[in-house]
């Protein structure tokens, strides 16, 4: 159990809470398959076209705790399908150097849709490629909601503007939202769409500290 883990926990919850960051920069928050990680099988198949703007309804949380061997063993089968999911990902071209060169001006964590199963996962994955020492946490989804909500909700949440995701249908989202700056890594499946003017394209994450760069500039003026 890892030290967040080690949290209090309320009503069997693990608490969701920001970690300590530096305090002269804001949070900036990673999906991972496709930007950070390579996707499945390298291919961008399950990225998803559907256009919505609804607003998140009440959110529940599915993380509690859970004790006897029936749901203990589900438990086991579950994790060891999302250590397969993992099994073999490398970074993304130019991932660690690009994060590298985010980190200079933001802090930076990593909210995800895969199952609240894989966090530990993810975070040993991180570690293997040395990106722990950019990447603060990992938020995977710990609520009944779907993926585009449960981002929403979190970046609400934690009060954060910026993120980076490779799913077209979740950058409209969360742009037409109110999340201010939202960053789409360039693949086939997302290219089309009616994307709002706060959404910016990008191939290589470095691309992203220049965008963030520019606007300083912009605002220093």
């Amino acid at each position: 159990m890892t030290t967040t883990d080690k949290n209090m926990r309320v009503g069997g919850f693990r608490e969701i809470k920001l970690p300590p960051g530096d305090l002269a920069k804001p949070f900036f928050s990673f999906d991972l398959d496709g930007v950070i990680g390579t996707p499945l099988l390298g291919l961008d198949w399950t990225l998803s076209r559907k256009l919505t703007d609804d607003e998140i309804g009440e959110v529940r949380r599915v993380d509690r705790a859970v004790s006897g061997l029936p749901g203990r063993v589900s438990l086991k089968f579950k994790d060891l399908s999302q250590q397969l999911r993992y099994f073999g990902r490398r970074p993304m071209p130019g991932a660690h150097a690009g994060i590298a060169e985010v980190y200079k001006h933001r802090n930076l964590i990593i909210i995800t849709g895969r199952s609240y199963l894989a966090r530990k996962i993810v975070q040993a994955w991180l570690k293997r490629y040395q990106l722990d020492k950019y990447i603060l946490d990992v938020f995977a989804n710990y609520t009944d909601q779907s993926t585009r909500k449960y981002k929403l909700h979190l970046l609400r949440q934690f009060e954060i503007n910026e993120h980076a995701d490779d799913d077209g249908g979740i950058v409209y989202y969360l742009a037409k939202c109110g999340i201010s700056h939202v960053y789409l890594r360039d693949w086939r499946r997302n290219a089309g769409l009616p994307y709002p003017s706060n959404v910016v394209r990008f191939t290589h994450i470095a691309e992203i500290a220049r965008d963030i760069e520019s606007r300083a500039r912009q605002q220093a003026l």
